[in-house]
């Protein structure tokens, strides 16, 4: 088969595109699952941050009104924590077929990879096998001409 006729090269580099695509799609995801992570981090340290200043209200004997925006404050938190942990979830799940995806790209480009090396390997044996039988032609010709000496 003619070199610019073969369709799995063509193939092969749309599927490469594919893998390309899955794999950045991926990576994305875990940017986002690292950032929620570290986002997440700063929450708890800010929760903790908070119950001590609060336990050092308690303390000093401060107004009920600083307690209640230490209360309410870390209340806030704890929303954010679960809206956070929530996100989370939905990240390694995105994660999870992200890695699906890209696993599946990855087995196609390879695939048609070696569907065309398969093709190439057997155009190579067919020009060997066509040669040959031209040499062996030309030799049972002069074989015939030079009367069988």
């Amino acid at each position: 088969m003619e070199e610019n006729k073969r369709v799995w090269p063509l193939l092969g580099k749309l599927s490469e595109a594919d893998e390309f695509r899955a794999f950045s799609a991926l990576r994305d995801a875990r940017e986002k699952h690292a950032d929620c992570l570290r986002r997440q981090q700063r929450l708890l340290l800010m929760r903790e941050d908070y119950e001590k200043r609060l336990t050092n209200a308690k303390d000093r004997i401060l107004g009920g009104r600083d307690i209640a925006i230490c209360h309410d404050f870390i209340r806030h938190i704890d929303g954010l924590q679960k809206l956070m942990q929530q996100q989370i979830d939905m990240l390694l799940h995105v994660i999870s077929e992200a890695e699906c995806a890209y696993e599946k790209a990855r087995l196609n480009t390879a695939k048609w990879s070696q569907l065309d090396e398969r093709e190439a390997a057997l155009e190579r044996k067919r020009r060997r096998m066509a040669e040959q039988k031209r040499i062996d032609e030309s030799a049972a010709l002069r074989f015939v001409q030079g009367g069988g000496r």
